[in-house]
C-alpha cells in the first residue's frame, strides 16, 4: 500500500516525475502540464501558479515544458 504523500492528487497514481509547485503541492510533470493548459492555479489550493514557479522535486531544476510555457 502507497502512503497518500506518493499518490499524484490529480490521477491519484503513484508519482511520476513529480513537480513541486510554489504552493509546496506536488503533481506528476504530465498530469500537472495538462491541468495548467487549462488552468493558471493549483488543482488543491487554487494558488496562482506561475511559469517561474513550478520546480522539478527531484533537483529543484526548472522543467522544459515550463520554461516554454
Amino acid at each position: 500500500v502507497l502512503a497518500a504523500g506518493d499518490l499524484c492528487a490529480i490521477c491519484q497514481e503513484k508519482m511520476h516525475t513529480p513537480i513541486l509547485l510554489q504552493c509546496k503541492h506536488i503533481f506528476c510533470e504530465d498530469c500537472a502540464s495538462e491541468w495548467l493548459e487549462r488552468e493558471r492555479t493549483c488543482p488543491l489550493c487554487r494558488a496562482l501558479v506561475k511559469p517561474g514557479d513550478i520546480r522539478s522535486f527531484s533537483d529543484g531544476s526548472t522543467t522544459l515544458f515550463f520554461q516554454l510555457f
